[in-house]
Formats: C-alpha cells, structure tokens, sequence
C-alpha cells in the first residue's frame, strides 16, 4: 500500500552514499514509512513494471514529481503459488488497508497542525497484491490549506518527527480513557462519526476541533474565518448572552499573558466576528484579501495555542458543567464535594485569579 504526498519536504540532509546513510531518507510510524526518495520507494514495490503499467502515465508522472511518500509492504506466506481465490481474498484485505492508510495519512497530516500551520496532504493511495494483474488506485481528495488559504511544503525533521510523537503518545492515552476520541485529528478512532455532532454528543473540544478542521478544508478565507469563530465559542461560552464579548475577553486572558497583548488579541477577536457576521449573514465583506490573511493567521495561531494548552493542562475544566455543583460526600460524615462550574473558572479568568 502506498501513496504520495504534497506540500511535505525532509530537512535537507546529505546525498547517500551507502545503503545506511539512504535510511536517513525515511521514518516509519508504526509500521509504516515516511520517505523523500521516488528511488527508496521504489525499493518497497514488489513488481514494479507490473506496478506502474496498471497505474498508468499520468500517476506515475505525479509520484515521478512528488517530494515525499508513505507506503507499508506485509509479507503474506503461502505454501505454493497463491491460488487465484487467495488473490482475490488478497486484494479486498489491500483495498481495507488503503482506507486505514488514507486514515493514518489524515491523522497525522491534521496533527501537524497542533506544531505549525500547514497543508499536507495526501494526493492518492495504491495496492498492489502479488502479481496479480491489477494495481488498485484511489483519489483522496483531501486538501488542506494553511490559514492564508495557501498550500505550503512543510520541513520535516528528525526533531519534529520526535515532538509529534510525543503529542500523539499523549493523545492515544487520553483517546483510550474518554473523550476525545473521534475528532482530535479528524478522523473516526472508534464507533463515532460525525452524526454524533447533530445528534449533540460531542462535547465543546470534540466541535471545537470539527471547526478548526472544517475552516482548514477550505481556502476561502471569510469561510475560514467563520469556521475559526465557530471554534473559539465552543471553548469560551456557555450562554448565548454577550457571546462576541465573552468569546473576545476570555480567550485574550486565557491565552495572553501581559494587559497589551490581550488587548491586542481582544479586538482582533472582535473583527473576526465582524467578519463571521457579514459572511454568514450574506453580507459582502468588504475588506481586502491582505487584511483578511493577517486577520485568518491570527485566530488560527490562538487557537493552536488555546487548543494546545486545553490539551496538555486544562481538558478536565473544559468538560465541566457550566454550573457550580455539590456532590455528597462519601460516607455518612463525610463532607459534601463542592465543584466549580465552567462559568465561575472563566470568571476566575477574567479576573486574573489562578485556575
């Protein structure tokens, strides 16, 4: 299974000499490899000629020109020549690991995000099952945009490579006990989908990501803007009184730290929402492409930041009831549990007073 990537560069390293230095060219993530080689993917292909008649000119062309691609090869034993019902069998297992392939792609293609703005993507996946006469192709589809609405090369590099799986190691303990499961990197980890949103059973940081993945699907920056504005009041409301200045305030005390920069952050909140109000509303927004660029790169950044932040210190807070409540103690003299609601944390917030 194999397929090619956009907008990923490797850190630039010398041109191999020997067949360890050429390992230098790829990364394998759980059991399967990143590499920057068109030649070292080569290696992986077990029929080439066979492999690229069935892909044909045009998408040999493109992996010919891509600069970086994944693929994962599985060793199947068989007593003798694989009969033609063991193909078959074969290559429907392939085509379910091209869809775990594309899934694996996503996750880790969004997960960048939470590191840089990006636009890694992967432009189509591949099968092929010993040889038999067919190479199984499938688009993705799948473009991501930065926040400029641009597409952009990503550099990865070793050290990167190291802090992502730090991240996602956290992520899957986190992922194994509750919540976040499904959405975190846009993808489906478990029995959910994205019915669970209409059917109200995602919690504020599940639809806080879905928005942030839908704002960088698009390069259409008043949408994006919308869909970044989406996400900053799943975080920061409660009620639907005041939301523009709540959503404003408590995010600049949340993620700035001196009374300039969350003032700064305050208003660029606020235009954000002006913006948000005439797109939605069907408005024109009259604003030039320059200012709506620094206006999307700014919310995307504070909300990688807040996001980041949630993940690592605050998710248990994120996931309070906005009520204060008293929960009865364990035990006939035990004294009764009181828990602050969501609500007075972001008024502790506000206020300055540590969570």
């Amino acid at each position: 299974m194999a397929g090619n990537i956009s907008w990923l560069e490797f850190e630039p390293i010398k041109i191999p000499k020997t067949d360890q230095e050429a390992k230098e060219y790829t990364i394998n993530i759980d059991g399967w490899t990143l590499c920057n080689s068109f030649e070292e993917f080569r290696k992986a292909i077990p029929n080439e000629d066979l492999y690229f008649e069935q892909l044909g000119p045009i998408h040999k062309a493109v992996l010919e020109r891509s600069t970086a691609f994944i693929y994962s090869t599985i060793d199947i034993q068989t007593a003798n020549e694989p009969s033609l019902e063991e193909k078959i069998l074969a290559k429907a297992a392939a085509a379910g690991a091209i869809s775990m392939m594309r899934s694996l792609a996503k996750y880790t293609f969004y997960s960048f995000w939470y590191f840089h703005d990006c636009s890694t993507t992967l432009d189509f996946a591949t099968s092929q099952v010993f040889d038999y006469p067919d190479c199984v192709a499938f688009g993705v589809n799948n473009e991501i945009y930065t926040a400029s609405g641009a597409c952009k090369n990503t550099i990865l590099s070793r050290s990167f490579v190291n802090t992502w799986r730090v991240f996602t190691r956290k992520m899957e303990e986190i992922l194994e006990t509750n919540f976040l499961l499904d959405k975190l990197f846009g993808i489906k980890m478990g029995h959910k989908d994205d019915s669970s949103l209409k059917k109200n059973k995602s919690n504020r940081i599940e639809r806080a990501i879905i928005f942030v993945n839908e704002a960088r699907a698009t390069a259409d920056l008043p949408k994006k803007i919308a869909m970044y504005v989406a996400s900053l009041e799943c975080l920061f409301t409660t009620k639907n009184e005041e939301v523009t200045h709540k959503v404003s305030e408590r995010c600049a005390c949340y993620i700035e730290a001196t009374p300039e920069s969350k003032m700064s952050t305050f208003y660029i909140i606020k235009k954000a929402y002006g913006i948000r109000s005439s797109y939605m509303h069907g408005k024109d927004v009259s604003l030039n492409r320059e200012i709506l660029i620094d206006i999307s790169v700014s919310i995307d950044e504070m909300l990688r930041v807040t996001l980041n932040k949630i993940i690592n210190n605050h998710i248990e807070f994120f996931l309070r009831d906005p009520k204060d409540k008293t929960f009865p103690g364990k035990g006939s003299k035990a004294k009764p549990q009181f828990v602050e609601g969501l609500d007075s944390l972001f008024d502790k917030l506000v206020f300055g007073i540590p969570w």
